[in-house]
């Protein structure tokens, strides 16, 4: 499935991936020469390690996860960090249908 936000950011340039269709050798090259990241919270953005300081990754975060890890590794790394917080069906963070807001990604952009 083609989601709206994966138009968008291939409109953009972006090359969209997934990143568990790759080697680890394969992640750390696409991270290292990655000029930002857009991904949605979860062990994929663990690779952020991977790319070069001051690069930009945006997590796309549940409002309701109020974990922090992916700004503490960025921080570690000297990586430009941003987030948005989107809506939910209403599950758990750790199982929910996320809906990303056009608008505010593209201004994070």
């Amino acid at each position: 499935d083609v989601c709206s936000s994966d138009l968008m950011l291939a409109n953009k340039g972006f090359e969209i991936v997934y990143l568990e269709d790759y080697s680890l050798a394969e992640q750390i090259v696409l991270l290292s020469e990655a000029e930002m990241v857009v991904g949605l919270h979860g062990a994929g953005l663990t690779n952020i390690m991977f790319m070069n300081p001051a690069t930009t990754v945006i997590e796309l975060k549940a409002r309701d996860n109020d974990y922090w890890c992916f700004f503490s590794l960025a921080r570690l790394f000297n990586l430009k960090y941003k987030y948005l917080l989107c809506d939910t069906d209403g599950s758990s963070h750790r199982d929910a249908n996320v809906t990303v807001a056009i608008e505010k990604l593209i201004s994070l952009i």
